[in-house]
């Protein structure tokens, strides 16, 4: 009778309990068989390619694609010249472009007879591998581009995503920390993957398709497919790489230069008047509560309102209604516009617009309203448009965070994080009722009933995700709008 619990599978004495045997093991049985002979469950702390492992696969990972790319380049340089020719690209740096070279010759790329660099090395190298190396080169084979969308970021180093370059394919976990940090939920990734038993992996840098871009790439590559009779949009991608991505630096360009042309014709400001005033705050209120441009406003204060503030909505009736008259402004169809956001605090009366032309109408309306009771102070006028034409100099992205000097004090993180979850809240409460050009000024709340305007409620909601969780994540923030996608019944984009 053996001393000790011997091995399931060799009799050898066993170390370790197999949970998809439901038996104990020894180490070497479950070295030379799992995810082969043995059938491992991803929680498994001994399966290397489990979800509980990514320290222990990185260094793994690094050990064999050393090995993998250094045979390949003493052994196939002509070819590898010929996949760099591929992959070259003025947009790229050369480390990127040896990157996507490497993949592309020894993972992609099949010779005469089918065969690709894979295949080459494990004949080659059969006695080095072992059982875990054998699985992870044979998991190259499926390396491939991919345009990823986020639906939903599961934890610090993985996310689900879909492959829109293969639309009948069941969701991807994508384990990489890296792309974490990056991926905003519903946003879109150009990406180089491949796939192992429980998750998948990035093999390469991430260039994210703007919205705005990317309907225009995919018509791009369609054409580049079509004219070289390519297979499908993957294919076209990886063989000719270089010219997809000057591609798709030429159509952010194009969008730039338009977009740039067009934001210097508008006046989007955010505009601060600051009056000061020696006469009691009630005087003013009084003043405020007699007209019809002035309607009380029920906010909370924010953390920096001193006792005793009051907020005001300055609306484009009474006599404030000549500023639709004056200009080309844009007049609201439906109800009455906004002339201006107004702050009386003991003393002060502060006055924001978003354009010059209300900033100038209302200096003009407040001087007549209040005469010698105020004083002007100053003004400060931060010119969103220019803002945003410089930054759309910036690609791929770095942030889109609008730096504007305020007349407030900086919040606190805390302080911030609540105005914002305040600000969104109040927003989206307004936004379910309102009129929305992008689906047929029908509401959100009327089209969500509407077969026909349902998807196109679907898109546009994730674009307004994605925007809150850049946010969210750019400031550190716990900030999202799950609870309108729930009002609205979009229970698959939750």
């Amino acid at each position: 009778m053996a001393k000790y619990n011997p091995c399931s599978m060799c009799g050898r004495k066993a170390k370790r309990y197999c949970p998809a045997l439901e038996k104990d093991i020894c180490s070497y049985c479950c070295a030379s068989k799992r995810n082969s002979s043995i059938e491992c469950l991803p929680e498994c702390s001994h399966n290397l390619f489990g979800i509980t492992n990514y320290a222990r696969w990185l260094e793994f990972e690094k050990k064999w694609d050393y090995k993998f790319a250094d045979e390949y380049i003493k052994t196939n340089q002509k070819k590898l010249i010929e996949a760099i020719r591929l992959c070259e690209s003025d947009n790229l740096e050369q480390d990127q472009i040896m990157n996507i070279a490497i993949h592309l010759a020894t993972c992609y790329i099949c010779d005469e007879n089918g065969k690709s660099y894979i295949d080459t090395f494990i004949d080659e190298f059969a006695n080095e591998l072992g059982n875990d190396g054998k699985l992870y080169i044979n998991c190259l084979r499926s390396a491939r581009p991919a345009i990823l969308e986020v639906k939903k970021v599961i934890n610090h180093n993985s996310t689900k995503c879909i492959n829109l370059l293969d639309p009948d394919c069941e969701p991807i976990i994508i384990v990489d920390n890296h792309f974490v940090k990056v991926a905003d939920k519903f946003g879109k990734y150009l990406v180089w993957m491949f796939d192992l038993p429980y998750f998948s992996r990035l093999i390469s840098f991430v260039f994210e398709l703007m919205p705005n871009i990317y309907e225009h790439f995919i018509s791009s590559i369609e054409e580049i497919k079509d004219q070289l009779n390519e297979k499908n949009i993957t294919d076209t991608i990886a063989m000719h790489y270089g010219e997809v991505i000057d591609s798709l630096f030429i159509i952010h360009d194009l969008k730039r230069r338009h977009f740039i042309k067009s934001m210097s014709n508008m006046d989007i400001k955010d505009c601060a008047i600051r009056y000061s005033f020696s006469c009691s705050q009630e005087q003013i209120e009084q003043i405020m509560e007699a007209k019809p441009d002035f309607e009380f406003d029920d906010i909370d204060p924010e953390p920096n309102d001193p006792e005793n503030t009051q907020n005001y909505i300055w609306l484009r009736k009474g006599e404030s209604k000549k500023f639709d008259d004056e200009g080309s402004h844009i007049t609201p169809v439906f109800g009455v516009g906004i002339l201006a956001n107004v702050k009386l605090m003991p003393g002060i009366l502060e006055i924001k617009t978003m354009s010059a032309a209300k900033k100038d109408f209302a200096k003009k309306m407040a001087e007549k309203f209040f005469g010698d009771l105020i004083t002007f102070d100053k003004e400060l006028v931060v010119d969103i448009a220019k803002q945003a034409a410089n930054e759309s100099e910036e690609w791929p992205p770095e942030s889109n965070t609008r730096k504007a000097e305020t007349i407030t004090s900086p919040l606190s993180p805390e302080e911030e994080e609540k105005f914002l979850i305040q600000f969104y809240e109040k927003h989206y409460q307004k936004f379910l009722d309102d009129k929305i050009p992008a689906i047929d000024d029908m509401t959100p709340r009327e089209a969500m009933n509407d077969p026909d305007m349902r998807p196109r409620l679907i898109e546009l909601m994730k674009g307004h995700v994605r925007n809150i969780d850049s946010t969210a994540k750019k400031k550190g923030i716990n900030l999202n709008i799950d609870w309108v996608l729930e009002e609205l019944g979009l229970d698959e984009l939750l």
